[in-house]
Order: structure tokens, then C-alpha cells, then sequence
């Protein structure tokens, strides 16, 4: 009979343990767990098909990818391009920098190329998620007069749930990209756009196309030195229906206490 007793005490303390394990809360943090973290900066080359990642402590970037249109003249290789993480004080904004060196980072007439650069980024806290995305390339890049441009192009797709938004945003120029900046030395200028992110997304699956035309007069040429990409983060704020839960559940406990010691 004692044998029984220390058995069945024995368990239900496992269970008890089990259940506890089981109410933990999960990060959705999980989907670099295996990579190797570079640091906040590192080369596409150390990046690309390799199991790396690059991050500041607030945000984790991984599964890099680029691929270089087959039409491109003078494409930077992988490299000449480095990607390095800029952060504010608050840990709130996060800056991708992407920089381009060597001989394609100066395109002359008749030069061009076109790349897509993806990635994966995720807030590494659960209490803050992804709430704006900003694209710039004032200060690092210039087009001169003529028929010569740059411009980029920057997609955005959330994972890990069903939130889907639309595309584009009022500021933008193209109606195919959330996020679009130009400079052609000349006519059109957008050098910063913002996209503000739903409610709840913690990941986001970022594509980014990259143009650069030398043009085809004498007056051409086009430098591309670096781009950024920011990431702003926020406190997640509780749906409707959550607070309408949440309100009536405290509005129960209320009356209850007061019914319990009036």
C-alpha cells in the first residue's frame, strides 16, 4: 500500500512538472537557432548559403540571398557588399546599412546591373514587434543628369501568422513595391519612404531590388555607395476584443469581491 501511495505521489508530481513545462512561454524566436551570429556586420559572402546570421541584440537577420539579374553588366560581387546594424540608444530602431564597394560601385555609360537582395528579420523580444519599416538612400547615392538612375525597391511579407496588408502606401511611386526610393540626377527624386507594419508581427521576410543604369548619353553615370534599411519597434497593442475580454473579466472580479465582503 505504501509502495502505491509513493507511485501515485511520484506521478502526479511528474505531471504536475510536465504541465508546467508545457505553460511556459515559447519564444518566436526559433528559426536561426542553429546559425552561427556574426556580430551586427558581415559580408554577403559570409552571409549567403551559409547557416549565419548578423544581429544587435534587438533584432536577428538571416537567410540572405542574392541574386543578380542575368542583364547586368558590372554586378558588385558578394564580397563587395556588406551589411552592418545601426542602433539607437532606446534598442527601438534598428538601421540595416548595406554598402557597396569596388570597381560597380561606380557605373559608367552603357554599364548597368540589377540585383535582389532577401532576408529574413525578427525582434528578439516578444513585448516589442516590428511596427515600421524605412528605406533611404539620401546621402549615399548620386545619378547624375541624363538617362542614369538608381533605384530601389523593397517588398515585405510577414510570417508566422495570417496578417496580410497591401501595397503600396500613399507616399509611394511604384503601385508594385511597399517600399520605393529613386534618383535620377534629374527628374525624379524619392529618397526616403516608410511603410507602417500591422498590428502583431514579430517576423517579416524583406526582398529588395536593386537598379543601377550609367544611361546611355555622355552626360550619364551613377554611383551607388550604400542604402539603409530600418527597422522600428514597438510595444504590441492589445486587439479590441482582447481588451473588451479583458474589461469584462475584471468588471466579474470586481462585483464578486464587493458581493464576497459587502
Amino acid at each position: 500500500m505504501h509502495q502505491q501511495l509513493v507511485t501515485i505521489i511520484a506521478s502526479r508530481r511528474v505531471g504536475i512538472a510536465a504541465a508546467m513545462l508545457l505553460s511556459l512561454p515559447v519564444s518566436p524566436c526559433r528559426i536561426f537557432a542553429a546559425d552561427i551570429d556574426l556580430g551586427d556586420a558581415a559580408t554577403l559572402e559570409q552571409l549567403v548559403g551559409q547557416e549565419a546570421v548578423i544581429s544587435d541584440g534587438a533584432l536577428r537577420f538571416g537567410q540572405f540571398d542574392l541574386i543578380v539579374a542575368p542583364t547586368s553588366t558590372s554586378a558588385p560581387a558578394l564580397g563587395e557588399i556588406a551589411v552592418g546594424l545601426n542602433t539607437t540608444a532606446d534598442s527601438l530602431q534598428s538601421l540595416l546599412d548595406i554598402t557597396i564597394s569596388g570597381p560597380s560601385q561606380i557605373l559608367a555609360q552603357g554599364e548597368s546591373y540589377e540585383f535582389d537582395l532577401s532576408f529574413v528579420v525578427e525582434s528578439l523580444n516578444p513585448e516589442l514587434q516590428l511596427s515600421q519599416v524605412l528605406l533611404d538612400i539620401d546621402g549615399g547615392t548620386l545619378g547624375t543628369s541624363g538617362t542614369s538612375f538608381v533605384e530601389v525597391a523593397s517588398n515585405l511579407n510577414p510570417l508566422g501568422g495570417t496578417v496580410a496588408f497591401s501595397s503600396p502606401q500613399a507616399a509611394d511611386v511604384t503601385p508594385t513595391s511597399d517600399l520605393f526610393v529613386i534618383n535620377d540626377g534629374d527628374v525624379a527624386q524619392q529618397l526616403f519612404d516608410n511603410f507602417l507594419l500591422p498590428n502583431g508581427i514579430s517576423r517579416v521576410a524583406v526582398s529588395t531590388t536593386v537598379r543601377v543604369d550609367g544611361g546611355i548619353d555622355s552626360a550619364s553615370g551613377a554611383v551607388l555607395t550604400d542604402f539603409s534599411i530600418g527597422f522600428v519597434r514597438s510595444a504590441a497593442i492589445p486587439e479590441p476584443s482582447t481588451l473588451v475580454l479583458a474589461s469584462l473579466m475584471t468588471g466579474g472580479l470586481i462585483a464578486r469581491f464587493s458581493r464576497r465582503y459587502r
